[in-house]
């Protein structure tokens, strides 16, 4: 019909989904920054981080102490360095996908 308001209706529940991505280099020696990042922004819904250096020594719960949001990982699991780690907010629905598990044949 080329009525404007029905575009502005089916439109209206659009969210927008921010996110950050960063390249760390270690994050557990720079925990308090990750601190200051991901809780005084509000505007933020999912911050990426790549080489966060992680081992199965360090928990979610010192990522993110508040329990504000879903912690994924990827560590590396021999040698130091590489790893990747997601933080996604609970208002968010998350799903993980194990690829190697779905690529092996």
């Amino acid at each position: 019909n080329g009525d404007l308001s029905d575009l502005t209706a089916t439109t209206a529940h659009q969210f927008v989904f921010n996110f950050c991505l960063f390249n760390a280099r270690s994050i557990v020696n720079k925990l308090s920054e990750l601190h200051q990042l991901i809780y005084d922004r509000d505007d933020e819904c999912c911050f990426c981080i790549t080489e966060s250096w992680l081992t199965d020594e360090i928990s979610d719960g010192l990522l993110d102490p508040k329990h504000l949001y879903v912690v994924l990982r990827c560590d590396r699991v021999t040698g130091r360095g590489g790893g990747v780690c997601v933080l996604i907010r609970n208002c968010m629905s998350v799903k993980q996908v194990d690829l190697q598990k779905k690529l092996a044949y």
